[in-house]
């Protein structure tokens, strides 16, 4: 098969005239098939719109002439009821109290009439007179009298006015038929309805409407089918069904048209149409080979006269293209001449023509290779040297290079070996040349997983870079950054190229330097838990001092020592703030918050201090932003550092906060309405205090500096404030920015831009808002327990629950705690965090592991006020957090959250009947 194939595919690999005459005859023949079915699919086309329009046609007149041959029938029943005598002899015969002798009469009148009515008209198979309890008194046909037909649709309906049952399957006959019934009224009884005259129309009739064939041509069929795909004639049996695609749709009450296989299993073209009024559809088809015959004999008519036309053009091509191709045979013959080595061959062509050019620019061609031929040979010569030197070259860079390099195939086996690797990892070129880099400086499984995962990122992204450790010839591990990239040689990867930079050094630096901020870290938190220890009695104390009677100069003491703890424990908030940014430790939240009452809030914290110097302070919005994602505290801690210094450094006017919001990229409105998306926020603090010089401007962010020491001097400040809201801003995505002429009285203004996406989720409160528990009423019975080691703290601590109107045990560690809380059922228990003997994280978790019910609410009341303290403490199964120092509202928010607490509120209500 293989050489037939070869010796017919032969003629036309070398002829040309075979070729062009193939060619030829190929795109005829496609061109004829091309045409032949265009116009056979346009023949089709409009054949097979012609044929639904005549099959419509057909169908609408059958459908017409079988409405009104029922239309007749209908007319002849009724005929029946309206003849005189009919109603009263039906009244006479169906009336029991009626006289025998004239009830005899009157059934004889009626049979002759009915009689008479049947010979009379073909079409009524059957006429019968219904009882108005449903049975057939009186009929045509003998054997159906006394039957009831008091469950039939024709009785009931046409027991009221003249009712036409459509075609369906009689319980009398067991055949298809239509009935047709209408009441019987006599006239002697004042026209009271006495009985119901029924006709069964025989199908014959419907048989030859529907299978009349004009218009249907030789092929053609027309059938009236049932929605149980029955067909409906008059000489159908029980079993005929028909089920093509047309009966399905006339089963499913639908009208239309389609191609199909008929019911002999043959391709037509049909309609059907649904016939409400009949219960029933009608089909009318014809095959498709008597349809689309002519189209056919058309589309062959095309292709034999095409290829007939297809082979005589190519004849003639033939005889053209033989006498075109002979010079360019005796130019091939040259080449090949050329081609053996004859430089000096020539084709001898002289012609005018497309050859002829070609024969001249052939001989052009030979004459110039002859020349370039030994300009060749002597570039060659000359680059083959010029490639040398920069092999060369490049061999002595890798050689002399102080990074170890490493060539290896795409397998990762070693191919070349620099004196930097051999000084790296100790194994000379002859050892690591052909062998596997695995086994060389990887050698464990994760080692090798990880050389892996660098090869293969290196061969998808292009490059790959990896620090890590690999292992010296002697065993041990050094740190090493890997480079690696694939070689790519004329689009064929042909191996990697990988350099190694020992690092180990750096590494431990790194390390030290890491062990380092783990000790500043921890540096800062024991700072901060043993500077808050003592601001806490400090601060409590001076407020408790405050709240007690005092003199004039008593009081202006105490005002000083609580306003001089306020401002320590802000620079220590500052400080430990800066360090928490510059380490890279500061995490934002993101929860649902209100801009607008975190706004109002810290305005309203200011408002005391701005109104002790008389000044205004306004806060002006342009509308309501729907709840944003952020972290409203750190919100918060911007204004109040920007409202603060507002208030500072200024004497005479005011402060006004300016809040503007843009909607940036809408999005689908929430379940409130609200629209959502990502809102551009501004806002704006401006004062009318002594401004910022410009030289102080360009310093005014930087940390640890105040505009000028005249600030600092006159108003104090650690120059930290500023600082830590700009980079609490940048956290954000945002910025904050200062303007300011630098004249005095006009002020100055700063701006905080940022953006966030609106959130249709509940927003809880504000830090700086009243805790709802926080109104809530405390039961002097309720029990709590106090653990504390520092006797200030405790007895700080005491006292302000004493101002709440609550009494407390006491532990002095968290040993004691447990034991106590073992004693006794605790409704509150406020634990201090670092104790001796136990802390207070391991106490909680032993008492939440002990399962003790009522289950104690645990408040962590804690100087450890580092990131991570807090859940640390939700962790271990506290269920508040209050840092120290501590305030009265907090303390009483946390504790008037416990359950315990508020069950009792509940019992102390007037409700109740307790005493308030």
């Amino acid at each position: 098969m293989i050489a037939l194939r070869t010796r017919l595919a032969g003629p036309f690999r070398r002829s040309l005239r075979a070729r062009l005459v193939a060619y030829f005859l190929a795109l005829s023949t496609v061109t004829v098939v091309l045409v032949g079915a265009i116009v056979y699919a346009r023949a089709t086309g409009d054949l097979t719109a012609s044929v639904y329009e005549r099959l419509q046609a057909v169908a609408d007149i059958k459908a017409d002439a079988l409405d009104r041959w029922v239309d007749e029938q209908i007319r002849n029943v009724v005929l029946v009821g309206v003849v005189p005598g009919v109603g009263d002899d039906a009244r006479l015969f169906l009336d029991d109290a009626s006289n025998a002798a004239a009830a005899a009469d009157a059934e004889g009148r009626l049979r002759a009439l009915l009689a008479t009515l049947v010979a009379q008209t073909a079409d009524a198979e059957e006429i019968f007179i219904v009882g108005l309890d449903g049975t057939i008194e009186l009929s045509t046909l003998a054997s159906h009298e006394s039957l009831s037909v008091k469950d039939e649709s024709f009785f009931g309906t046409g027991s009221s006015h003249t009712f036409v049952q459509n075609v369906y399957r009689s319980s009398l006959t067991g055949r298809p038929t239509i009935t047709i019934a209408t009441p019987l009224f006599d006239q002697d009884g004042k026209g009271q309805r006495v009985a119901v005259v029924v006709a069964n129309l025989s199908l014959q009739r419907v048989d030859r409407i529907i299978q009349e064939r004009t218009g249907l041509g030789e092929t053609g069929q027309a059938f009236l089918v049932g929605t149980d795909h029955t067909l409906i004639q008059g000489t159908t049996q029980a079993q005929d069904e028909l089920h093509t695609v047309a009966a399905d749709a006339i089963a499913a009450g639908e009208s239309g048209r389609s191609r199909y296989d008929g019911s002999r299993g043959a391709p037509v073209i049909g309609v059907y149409s649904w016939l409400p009024e009949r219960n029933a559809g009608l089909i009318a088809e014809m095959s498709e080979e008597e349809a689309l015959g002519s189209a056919r004999q058309l589309a062959i008519s095309i292709g034999i006269v095409g290829l007939g036309s297809a082979i005589v053009l190519a004849a003639g091509i033939w005889i053209v293209a033989r006498r075109l191709t002979r010079p360019i045979l005796s130019l091939a013959a040259t080449a090949s001449r050329v081609q053996q080595g004859d430089l000096e061959a020539v084709s001898g062509i002289r012609s005018d023509d497309e050859v002829g050019a070609l024969a001249s620019a052939f001989d052009d061609m030979t004459r110039e290779l002859r020349e370039n031929v030994e300009t060749l040979e002597r570039r060659v010569d000359e680059r083959t040297a010029e490639l040398r030197r920069q092999k060369t070259y490049f061999e002595s860079l890798v050689e002399v290079s102080p990074v170890a390099i490493v060539t290896m195939d795409p397998t990762e086996r070693v191919s070349a070996w620099n004196p930097a690797a051999t000084a790296l990892f100790g194994y000379m070129p002859e050892e690591a040349i052909g062998r596997g880099i695995d086994e060389l400086i990887l050698q464990t499984d994760a080692h090798i997983a990880e050389g892996r995962d660098l090869r293969v990122e290196a061969t998808e992204r292009g490059e790959a870079h990896l620090i890590a450790q690999r292992i010296r010839k002697d065993g041990s591990p050094m740190d090493v950054e890997i480079s690696m990239v694939p070689l790519i040689v004329d689009g064929e990867h042909v191996g990697f190229y990988a350099i190694y930079h020992d690092i180990t050094e750096l590494e431990q630096a790194r390390r030290e330097a890491d062990a380092a901020n783990q000790a500043k870290s921890a540096f800062l938190a024991a700072m901060s838990h043993e500077i808050r220890t003592p601001m806490n009695a400090v601060i409590g104390m001076s407020g408790l001092l405050l709240e007690s009677e005092l003199e004039g100069e008593q009081r202006d003491f105490a005002e000083s020592i609580s306003t001089s703890a306020e401002a320590l424990l802000t620079i220590i908030n500052d400080i430990l703030d800066f360090s928490k940014i510059e380490a890279g430790r500061f995490e934002l939240e993101s929860a649902p918050f209100d801009l607008i009452r975190t706004i109002r809030a810290t305005v309203d914290l200011i408002r005391p201090l701005a109104e002790k110097k008389g000044l205004t302070l306004e806060l002006v919005t342009d509308g309501e932003p729907p709840p944003l994602l952020g972290d409203a505290g750190r919100v918060r801690q911007i204004l109040l550092n920007l409202l603060s210094n507002a208030t500072k450094f200024t004497e005479h006017g005011g402060v006004e906060v300016r809040v503007e919001s843009r909607l940036l990229a809408p999005g689908s409105a929430d379940a409130e309405g609200e629209p959502a998306g990502r809102w551009a926020m501004e806002v704006t603090v401006r004062d009318t205090g002594i401004g910022i010089s410009p030289g102080a401007m360009e310093r005014l962010f930087q940390s640890f500096n105040q505009a000028d020491a005249s600030i600092s001097r006159r108003y104090g400040g650690t120059g930290l404030g500023l600082a830590i809201s700009r980079r609490l801003a940048e956290l954000m995505g945002g910025t904050l920015t200062a303007t300011s002429s630098g004249i005095a009285g006009e002020g100055s203004s700063f701006r905080l831009a940022f953006e966030a996406a609106a959130t249709a989720a509940a927003v809880a409160a504000t830090p700086g808002e009243v805790s709802a528990g926080a109104a809530a009423t405390l039961h002097p019975g309720m029990r709590i327990l106090l653990a504390e080691d520092n006797p200030m703290n405790r007895k700080l601590a005491l006292r302000l629950l004493e101002n709440l109107g609550l009494q407390a045990d006491v532990a002095e560690n968290g040993a004691e705690a447990l034991a106590a809380s073992e004693r006794t059922a605790y409704d509150v228990i406020l634990m201090d965090v670092e104790m001796p003997e136990l802390d207070g994280l391991e106490t909680t978790r032993r008492i939440r592991t002990a399962a003790r019910e009522p289950r104690p609410w645990i408040v962590a009341m804690t100087a450890s006020a580092m990131e991570g303290d807090r859940e640390a403490c939700l962790a271990a199964g506290m269920d508040e957090y209050v840092s120290k120092p501590i305030r009265p509202h907090e303390l009483r928010a946390a504790i008037a959250l416990a359950p315990a607490a508020a069950s009792r509120s509940a019992a102390a209500s007037p409700s109740s009947g307790a005493p308030r």
